[in-house]
């Protein structure tokens, strides 16, 4: 018990003797290494504005200087908070150590007030011996006393350790020490214990045991004054290291002052970058003026050459036109080309743009000609990636007379359908569609024919070729259908099919009457499957209902 007075004693010592002064300067540091690490913005913002011009190089350096400090004061930082972690178990540690000794001290104190009271029931004539032991008990009190006034030190002192950063080895070395001496208190407190058991059975070694305990006192008090010296060596190396503290506070206020400097400096070249970056902006602005100058005139020159592209065209048909009209003038026996096939009967065995006359109409049809496996075919729909995309949201009068470049995307005009179909000569269907992984699919449909603008250029579709087709049959869904484009709502269905469908003319609508049909052949390009707003195709596996996108579509009278 008296060893456990001692240890609180030695560390009540040590946690008066650290000068509060400390506590401040250590307290001034961390706050001014919190104020680097963090930044004053402000601060920067308003002392950054006098730097000579031309100096960049100089900048570069005091920036990379800047920032290499701050990297060592972030380091520093974390050493001393890993510092911090390991004082403050070290103090959770002797804490449970305290409270151990109280423990095992309160053990004993109960095992001695037992033995007086054998004492006093046997040995009552022993007043001399009792008065003794009277007097140990109001020492005991007074050590209890004394252990609660240094507990209430420890409490003050625990608070204190978190700034013994220096002395936290050679704590460790006095708390090896102690563990020693404790190891060696709990085999004094054992024998002890072993000694109170032995006066229980005979009184006449209760004296001998009450001298062992004498002597146990005295030794104990001789540990404590070797202890009151190790205190005073700590606490000499305590004021070392608080000495160190001011000589490196010393040295940050010097880097403080030339950080100061070299942002004074920064703020004068970042004045300098800001007038310099205000002049460049001018200059982009007059640089971006002049760019849409010229991207007008660009646009300009394009409209020019497409005029010009378009005119040539022109002159080209009407060269061809005039040729033809005075072939048939010369000759006027001569078969005249109805169709494709006729030009591929006449000649024209490459595919290309050719003149044809629909019904022997003295008015030529300029048309695509697809030349496959031996025949020509008249091309009426073509669908693929381009630049630029031809767009297929068009009114009804554009579908009417046709849009688009013959030899790319392009839609052939309704009225040219109506002169080709609707006469002696009977026409088949031909579909090519390409999925988005580049799987080519055809089918073929044995009757096509397109009635006049009277009849809203009804469509006649029918007798699929399932034997010769790969393509699924999404088309025969819409025979007997009326043409139907966003500004002409002609469908069977409670609403306009070409306004959700992707905003593209066609023959939407069928027996069903409320569902606009499986395919979406004017829809716009997509990326993605099962998408109702691009162009689609809804059994391109025949007999497999699944909405498949397509990067490419062609349809030709055969």
């Amino acid at each position: 018990m008296l060893f456990v007075a001692m240890l609180v004693l030695v560390r009540g010592l040590l946690a008066s003797s650290i000068p509060h002064q400390n506590d401040t300067l250590i307290d001034q540091f961390k706050a001014h290494k919190d104020s680097l690490l963090e930044g004053d913005t402000h601060s920067t913002n308003s002392t950054v504005q006098k730097l000579p011009e031309g100096q960049l190089e100089t900048i570069t350096l005091l920036k990379d200087l800047s920032q290499a400090f701050t990297t060592h004061l972030l380091e520093y930082k974390q050493d001393m908070s890993q510092t911090l972690r390991g004082l403050t178990a070290a103090t959770q540690e002797i804490s449970k150590m305290s409270q151990t000794f109280t423990t095992y001290l309160l053990e004993y104190k109960q095992e001695f007030e037992a033995l007086q009271h054998k004492v006093f029931t046997l040995e009552a004539n022993n007043q001399d011996k009792t008065d003794q032991l009277l007097m140990n008990l109001e020492i005991i009190q007074e050590k209890d006393n004394t252990i609660h006034i240094q507990q209430q030190i420890i409490h003050e002192q625990d608070n204190t350790i978190h700034i013994q950063q220096q002395t936290i080895q050679i704590n460790n070395n006095t708390i090896h020490n102690q563990q020693q001496t404790i190891q060696e208190k709990d085999n004094t407190i054992h024998n002890q214990q072993q000694t109170i058991h032995k006066k229980d059975n005979t009184i006449h070694n209760q004296q001998q045991t009450i001298q062992i305990n004498n002597n146990t006192i005295n030794n104990q008090q001789q540990i404590i004054h070797e202890k009151d010296n190790t205190i005073h060596i700590q606490q000499q190396m305590i004021q070392n290291n608080n000495n160190t503290i001011h000589i490196q506070q010393e040295i940050l206020q010097e880097k403080d002052n030339t950080i100061y400097n070299q942002k004074q400096n920064l703020q004068e070249k970042d004045d300098t970058i800001y007038n310099q970056k205000t002049n460049l902006r001018e200059k982009d602005d007059t640089i971006l003026n002049q760019q849409q100058i010229l991207q007008e005139k660009g646009s300009t020159i394009q409209v020019c050459e497409a005029q010009v592209t378009q005119y040539t065209r022109q002159i080209l048909r009407l060269d061809e036109e005039t040729n033809n009209l005075e072939r048939r003038l010369q000759n006027p026996s001569r078969r005249v080309v109805n169709d494709c096939e006729d030009v591929f009967r006449e000649g024209g065995r490459e595919s290309g743009v050719y003149t044809i006359y629909p019904n022997s109409s003295p008015a030529g049809v300029r048309v695509y000609c697809e030349v496959q496996e031996g025949r020509s075919w008249t091309v009426f729909l073509v669908r693929h990636r381009q630049t630029p995309q031809e767009n297929f949201t068009r009114s009804w009068q554009d579908y009417k007379e046709g849009f688009g470049d013959l030899e790319g995307e392009h839609w052939l005009g309704n009225e040219k359908l109506n002169a080709l179909t609707d006469g002696e000569k009977h026409y088949r269907l031909r579909v090519e569609a390409t999925n988005l992984q580049g799987e080519q699919r055809y089918g073929e449909w044995q009757v096509f024919k397109v009635a006049d603008e009277d009849n809203r250029y009804r469509l006649t579709l029918q007798q699929y070729n399932s034997s010769s087709s790969s393509l699924g049959d999404d088309l025969t869904y819409h025979n007997g259908q009326s043409f139907t484009t966003v500004d002409r709502d002609h469908d069977t269905a409670p609403f306009n099919c070409a306004a959700i469908r992707g905003e593209g003319g066609w023959w939407w609508g069928g027996e069903k009457g409320w569902f606009c049909g499986h395919a979406q052949p004017t829809s716009p390009l997509g990326n993605t499957d099962g998408d109702h707003h691009v162009m689609s195709w809804g059994y391109f596996t025949p007999g497999v209902n699944r909405w498949i996108g397509l990067s490419a579509l062609k349809m030709a009278l055969i």
